[in-house]
C-alpha cells in the first residue's frame, strides 16, 4: 500500500474555510459554534481557521452569531473536569475524551491552567505515554491507515479501531499533521525496520573504534 499525505489544509482558501464553518453550523443546527463544536465534524482544524481570521472574526464572516464572552472561573473548569471523569469512568480524562462531553473547550483549560496541572488540581490521574515508543505509534498508524484504506483523520484515531488515541500522537509530535508527516517519513524509509537493530549495533561498534574510552 502507498502511504502519501493529502495536501496540507493550511493551504485552503478563505472561502473553503468559511464555507465549511457554515456547513458545520447547519449540520449541528447551531447559530454559533465553539472551536470544540467545529472540531467534532469540521473538515479542517479550528486552529487553521483561528490562525487565519481569529475565531470570532471567522464566525462573523461566515454569517454566524458570536457568542457573548462569559468569564469562566478556574473552579468551574475543574468542576467540569470532575464531572466528565465521573461520566466516562473508569476511562481517564484525555483531551479527546473531554472534548466529546466537556462543557468548555480543552484549549481553554490548557491555556488557563495547563492540561496536566488541571488534572492534578481536579484530583484526576494524568495519562503517562512515555512507555509507548515511536515505533509502536507508527505501527498502529500503519494498521489504522490500512484498515481505512486512506490517510486517517484525527477524529478516527479512537478505540477500538486504533490501539492508541489521537492524544498519544499530538502530545508526542506536537499536532496531528506532524505525526502524519513523521509516520510517512518512517514508513517510506529505505531502511528495513528489521535491520535497524543490526545497523545500530554496527554504528555503536564503529563509534567505539573511532572514539575509544
Amino acid at each position: 500500500m502507498k502511504f502519501e499525505l493529502k495536501p496540507d489544509n493550511r493551504n485552503a482558501s478563505d472561502k473553503e474555510l468559511l464555507d465549511d464553518l457554515k456547513k458545520v453550523a447547519d449540520q449541528l443546527k447551531k447559530q454559533s459554534l465553539t472551536q470544540n463544536d467545529y472540531n467534532k465534524v469540521g473538515r479542517f482544524s479550528s486552529a487553521t481557521i483561528r490562525n487565519r481570521f481569529g475565531w470570532n472574526n471567522a464566525l462573523e464572516k461566515a454569517g454566524l452569531t458570536i457568542a457573548k464572552h462569559q468569564y469562566i472561573t478556574d473552579d468551574e473548569l475543574l468542576e467540569d473536569l470532575k464531572r466528565v471523569a465521573v461520566e466516562i469512568a473508569p476511562l481517564k480524562v484525555t483531551i479527546s475524551k473531554y472534548n466529546e462531553t466537556g462543557k468548555y473547550s480543552s484549549a481553554v483549560i490548557d491555556k488557563r491552567l495547563g492540561w496536566n496541572n488541571a488534572l492534578a488540581k481536579a484530583g484526576l490521574k494524568i495519562s503517562n505515554l512515555q512507555n509507548i515508543s515511536n515505533e509502536e505509534l507508527f505501527e498502529n498508524m500503519e494498521e489504522l491507515w490500512i484498515k481505512l484504506g486512506r490517510q486517517p483523520y484525527i477524529t478516527e484515531c479512537i478505540k477500538p479501531v486504533s490501539k492508541y488515541s489521537s492524544d498519544s500522537y499530538t502530545r508526542r509530535f506536537g499536532n496531528w499533521r506532524k505525526a502524519l508527516e513523521k509516520f510517512v517519513e518512517y514508513i517510506n524509509s529505505d531502511v528495513d525496520t528489521n535491520d535497524k537493530p543490526i545497523i545500530d549495533e554496527v554504528v555503536q561498534q564503529k563509534d567505539s573504534v573511532l572514539n575509544p574510552k
